[in-house]
């Protein structure tokens, strides 16, 4: 059992390898063959999931390692393990990859969103998203989850989206949550690093945004999201990712 779960990994991960120059390949029909003929052995069951998407993210992370596979081809695996577990769709999926495939952070992103953690997925697909429609509408996306050392907080942090559009830079800290209920000093603290970074940026024209994917119900605590964000001059948006970035081209226009 033990020779033929390894024999089965080498051959999945042979394929993948070879799918690294095209996202969707004929090589698929492959994999489904191989799967199948495990499952007549009985040794695992599988339809519309492939092993390495059973794995879990520590042996997924040992299993990849050790192949030292290109960049596009952890990309293009990461994506299809995402489709596996209907945490997007194909359509989804195409649209990411397209979009994003060789921007920096993209890769460490999608392996968060196959992870366990439903609220940091939702979090993390919400960032992808947001890169993406910013892509499609003509802004440069220079990275996803950009790390900075953030002075306030005494630690090394990110910045969730950072985009380009002309000599302008958007820094973008985005919350995906069904109400917008987030804690004020947690709040605070993400406004502070947001303005910390436009402020060692400060030759550069850098435009501060916070986004939330839901506006609050409860007017009190919408005046006080816009009242801490008008003190750090942070802009306050609110909406899909669609409607994000169409807010921000707005602003792009204004400012």
């Amino acid at each position: 059992m033990k020779n033929k779960t390894i024999v089965f990994t080498i051959l999945i991960l042979a394929i993948l390898t070879s799918q690294a120059n095209a996202f969707w390949s004929p090589a698929t029909k492959n994999l489904y063959k191989i799967i199948k003929i495990y499952d007549n052995a009985g040794t695992a069951s599988v339809k519309r999931i492939t092993y390495l998407s059973g794995l879990s993210s520590k042996e997924l992370g040992q299993v990849l390692g050790k192949l030292k596979l290109s960049n596009k081809a952890l990309e293009d695996t990461f994506i299809r393990i995402a489709i596996h577990k209907k945490v997007v769709t194909r359509k989804e999926a195409q649209q990411l990859f397209s979009g994003l495939s060789g921007v920096p952070g993209f890769r460490p992103t999608l392996k968060k969103i196959i992870g366990n953690n439903r609220h940091g997925t939702k979090g993390h697909l919400n960032e992808l998203k947001i890169a993406n429609n910013a892509s499609v509408a003509g802004f440069k996306v220079l990275g996803i989850g950009q790390k900075f050392k953030d002075p306030a907080k005494k630690a090394l942090t990110d910045i969730d989206v950072v985009l380009k559009k002309g000599n302008r830079t958007f820094i973008i800290e985005a919350k995906a949550y069904d109400k917008t209920l987030i804690d004020k000093i947690h709040y605070r603290k993400d406004l502070a690093t947001l303005a910390v970074y436009k402020k060692q940026h400060r030759n550069s024209d850098i435009v501060p945004i916070f986004t939330f994917t839901n506006k609050p119900q409860d007017l009190a605590y919408f005046k006080f999201l816009n009242n801490e964000a008008e003190k750090q001059g942070v802009k306050l948006i609110f909406g899909n990712p669609y409607a994000q970035i169409e807010q921000i081209k707005m602003l792009d226009k204004i400012l």
